[in-house]
């Protein structure tokens, strides 16, 4: 009996091709559902930490009647920043009974300028936390210069100055906290050295004013210097860093983290400039301002501004697309396009104006 041996019939090259292609595509149409869903997560998380920081600004009006300042400041000496008084709110005890509240910010123990907490850091960001920065021997020691690193842990959010740029701080007196110059109330934000700002004073109510918004510590956003500032301004930084990053703990407005000499963006962003402007302004504070009530802003039609001179401070920015997650008083989280008209998110910063989220 004859037997008839069949040949096993493969792929052919053809057919393969076929198959990758077709798998291909199918890739190619999954990984932009996929890194959206990604985004929307980070996004998520991100709205969360904002969450969670609104309720500490509520515990801590709800506690002492007003809200933090922006900074506690006693002549020139920079000590607790908002942060700061917010961390036995933010479930940070531990955190809070190491930080030595008697001396400035920068004189803290190694252990607090790098204690990450992860409430401060946007999962969307990838900033480094804790940076590593190179000090500069003559002023942290002349030892090895493994002896000189200082490790700060970062932030990607910032409280809100309002729509004015200006740092005027007006000196009160030895063991007095300072308070901020004459700054138009249309103009201020819920946030400023020694402000303390009860809900009284927020005449446009909590629910129609920033309170904070993100600001990215990424490498992605460079730092600039100077009103207005493009990439023919960027600050010149060495060694360091040359992008926007800040420590949670930084209390200073000048940008030069004393210990390291390094330019940071400040723990403080205003409206005047839009949002996820790249290079961002860095925060100065220009020295001739403190300890005068004469401001100085570059916010049009402000009867101190002064173009050539003057203070600046950052602006917001996230590396979500199109906008940024913005924190209100009254502790609720929008998210606002950058397609916004700069009026009515000038006037979402401010305490006073009268202006309503309906009616610009």
């Amino acid at each position: 009996m004859k037997q008839t041996i069949r040949g096993r019939r493969g792929f052919t090259l053809v057919e393969l091709l076929v198959v990758i292609a077709i798998i291909g595509v199918l890739v190619g149409l999954l990984l932009p559902a996929i890194q959206a869903a990604r985004e929307s997560s980070r996004r998520m998380s991100c709205v969360n930490n904002l969450r969670q920081q609104g309720l500490a600004l509520q515990n801590h009006l709800s506690t002492k009647n007003h809200f933090p300042p922006a900074v506690n400041m006693v002549l020139l000496d920079f000590l607790d920043n908002a942060n700061v008084m917010l961390l036995p709110y933010l479930e940070q005890g531990p955190l809070d009974s190491i930080y030595n509240h008697d001396v400035q910010w920068e004189d803290q123990i190694d252990a607090v300028l790098s204690s990450s907490v992860p409430i401060f850091n946007c999962p969307s960001s990838a900033a480094p936390s804790p940076l590593v920065i190179q000090a500069l021997g003559d002023i942290v020691g002349d030892g090895p210069p493994d002896t000189n690193r200082i490790e700060y842990a970062a932030t990607d959010y910032a409280y809100s100055k309002g729509v004015y740029d200006g740092w005027c701080i007006i000196p009160i007196g030895p063991g007095v906290l300072n308070r901020p110059g004459d700054i138009p109330r249309n103009e201020a934000g819920m946030f400023d050295v020694g402000t303390n700002y009860r809900v009284a004073r927020i005449t446009d109510g909590l629910s129609n004013t920033i309170a904070m918004g993100e600001a990215s510590s990424d490498a992605r956003w460079l730092l600039c210097e100077g009103n207005a500032c493009g990439n023919g301004n960027l600050v010149p930084q060495g060694n360091y860093p040359e992008h926007a990053w800040n420590a949670w703990i930084v209390g200073e407005v000048v940008s030069t983290v004393h210990r390291s000499s390094l330019r940071a963006a400040g723990i403080y962003a205003c409206t005047l400039e839009p949002m996820n402007k790249n290079p961002v302004t860095e925060t100065y504070a220009f020295i001739p301002d403190l300890g005068t009530a004469e401001c100085e802003s570059h916010f049009p039609g402000n009867p101190n501004q002064s173009p050539a001179n003057g203070s600046t401070t950052s602006n917001f920015r996230s590396n979500h697309p199109g906008g940024c997650n913005f924190l209100y008083g009254d502790g609720s989280v929008h998210y606002l396009t950058e397609e916004i008209g700069m009026v009515a998110y000038h006037a979402l910063s401010t305490i006073a104006g009268e202006e309503t989220v309906g009616g610009f």
